[in-house]
């Protein structure tokens, strides 16, 4: 039994894409794209009152009151003291000083905004790893009940959410590692040393993150295993290290032109919302216009209008990278292990 050749493979992702998006329904896309968005396939001041002005006497009081000699020799020392402590120049502050002043005026906000920040990529993450599955679940069976699958999928989700923080975790170690001598030694030529380190274990970091994307969690949804399990018994059936080399060649040589074609679309669709953009312009001029106090709530509601369009209109118009390469990679792992062909392709290569 001759394994499926990559063209077919390919032949093949494109044909179920196909029959996964078509026939064209709005709401049902809609639903694909939430999936493939969740799935990570495809973001006080300071006021200072001016000071109060002086008072000085007028002229008419200047005129009317005599002014003995002893009185204006004292009054000109007191004003020339009152113009020396005005004009003694205020303490230098240096370039720390100043971040230390600027960190206590902002430090408070900056807090919460990197606790709201950490709060959301969690968050993010989560949902991300539980829909991976529900991705797969839509790609084998054609089912897009995200509720039911949200449920199914709990333990796969949350083995596979723990699983990206500790690989991520390694992932900072291992590059503080990399870099360890040159910032404990502070010469060049650890640097040197450090550089071509982190470069090899950003590769290697970048190979087991599509093995574990691509492949393992297929398998956990297969099997129920969880993460370290599903890449344990991965690397236990040894597929062809070969075959694997093919497979991270075919997705940078794929993903070269679907980032052309992306880029392609990218500028139609920013075209065509351009004229949208334009027209709804015209008519908001001609409404600020007729009802002047509308042009900040026109403005805001245009731009949160113009992006929702775009996001969602380019997001629409490249469903079917994601799916492609989803199918793709279910593809070529049939090929590497035949007992994990979930979409029951023929494994035989009929020359397609």
């Amino acid at each position: 039994m001759s394994e499926p050749s990559v063209g077919s493979l390919i032949n093949l992702s494109w044909r179920k894409t196909k029959e996964i998006l078509l026939p064209v329904e709005f709401k049902r896309w809609l639903k694909i794209l939430l999936i493939v968005w969740l799935a990570g396939q495809g973001a006080g001041g300071n006021f200072s009152l001016p000071n109060r002005p002086r008072s000085f006497p007028s002229q008419k009081q200047a005129q009317v009151q005599p002014v003995s000699p002893e009185a204006s020799s004292a009054a000109t020392t007191e004003t020339i003291s009152a113009q020396s402590l005005e004009t003694a120049p205020s303490p230098t502050l240096t370039p720390q000083e100043k971040a230390k002043e600027a960190f206590k005026k902002l430090g408070p906000w900056l807090f919460v905004l990197i606790v709201i920040f950490i709060v959301l990529a969690l968050l993010f993450m989560w949902l991300s790893a539980r829909f991976q599955f529900i991705f797969l679940e839509l790609v084998i069976r054609r089912d897009i009940s995200i509720g039911e699958s949200f449920r199914k999928f709990g333990a796969h989700g949350n083995s596979f959410f723990l699983w990206s923080w500790g690989f991520i975790g390694v992932f900072l170690a291992g590059s503080l590692l990399c870099f360890l001598p040159a910032i404990l030694f502070r010469q060049a030529a650890w640097l040197f040393l450090s550089l071509p380190l982190f470069v090899i274990f950003l590769l290697a970091a970048a190979v087991l993150g599509v093995v574990v994307s691509d492949f393992v969690a297929p398998m956990m949804y297969q099997d129920g295993l969880k993460t370290m399990g599903a890449l344990n018994k991965f690397f236990v059936l040894k597929p062809k290290t070969s075959d694997l080399f093919v497979y991270f060649l075919l997705k940078i040589g794929l993903g070269v032109l679907a980032g052309v074609l992306t880029f392609v679309i990218m500028l139609v669709v920013g075209l065509a919302i351009l004229l949208v953009g334009l027209l709804a312009l015209l008519l908001g001029v001609v409404l600020v216009k007729i009802f002047p106090f509308l042009k900040v709530s026109l403005l805001v509601l245009g731009a949160i209008t113009g992006i929702v369009l775009f996001a969602l209109s380019f997001g629409l118009a490249t469903l079917f990278v994601p799916i492609f390469f989803r199918i793709f990679s279910l593809g070529f792992l049939a090929r590497l292990i035949p007992e994990y062909n979930l979409l029951h392709i023929p494994l035989t290569d009929s020359g397609a």
